[in-house]
């Protein structure tokens, strides 16, 4: 069987979604005929669909370097390296644990879960278990911070990078750094005058206040206890 068979029988599994079946057929083709660009781009085709994003921009730019002029081929790349950047970043929906459609009244629901979950001081058996709540619980601020902002979570739905939006904040490991950080986020949807320990609560008796976070002292109430904030509220995070 000849490369071009192989290829065209790939093109046939990739309608039936068969991807695996397609990959095997095109490496052969690859490996009779080295430079048939056609099946390096189908090739990258079916590495974009099984989500093996390198393995797609190393055919593509293959295609490209065989082909300068092949159809699209620069959109191509351009859209397997915007894709190879988002499976990269932090996903703010499934720390959230919510759908890309939730509303904002979701997304501050989501936010009090999490919250609550993963507080350090709920979760301080040992060093390793309060280390990891740490960093949890600065993911779920700041994956609230950006989607509760319609114009960040736009920005972070069309693939920017996480840190063109961070310099566009003032930057999110500031957390601690002076801006608005984990702590406060949550003295603002729970209230208390402390430092977002879970003493200033009510009802959630027996932890300490946490001060590693960057809390600071004297929080503020914003709407009331557990009322949250409005969606509208601008960030300002600085770097440490």
């Amino acid at each position: 069987m000849n490369a071009i068979i192989l290829a065209n029988r790939a093109a046939a599994h990739m309608k039936k979604n068969a991807y695996m079946e397609a990959l095997v057929d095109l490496n052969k083709s690859i490996e009779l005929n080295p430079d048939y660009t056609k099946a390096y781009m189908r090739r990258g085709n079916v590495h974009s669909h099984l989500e093996n994003y390198e393995d797609a921009i190393r055919d593509y730019n293959t295609v490209k370097q065989k082909d300068p002029h092949y159809d699209d081929i620069d959109n191509t790349i351009h859209l397997a390296q915007s894709n190879a950047k988002k499976a990269k970043r932090k996903d703010y929906y499934k720390i959230l644990e919510i759908e890309k459609n939730a509303s904002e009244s979701e997304i501050k629901k989501a936010y009090r879960k999490q919250a609550l979950k993963w507080h350090p001081d709920k979760n301080s058996e040992t060093e390793e278990s309060k280390l990891q709540a740490e960093k949890k619980f600065k993911d779920i601020a700041e994956a609230y911070a950006v989607l509760i902002d319609p114009t960040k979570k736009q920005q972070y739905d069309s693939g920017m990078d996480l840190e063109d939006i961070e310099n566009g904040m003032g930057g999110f490991s500031g957390f601690g750094g002076g801006g608005i950080d984990p702590s406060q986020i949550f003295q603002m949807f729970f209230g208390g005058g402390g430092g977002g320990g879970f003493e200033d609560m009510g009802g959630f008796g027996g932890f300490p206040g946490f001060g590693g976070m960057g809390g600071r002292s004297g929080g503020h109430r914003h709407g009331g206890s557990g009322g949250g904030f409005p969606g509208n509220v601008k960030f300002t995070f600085r770097r440490g």
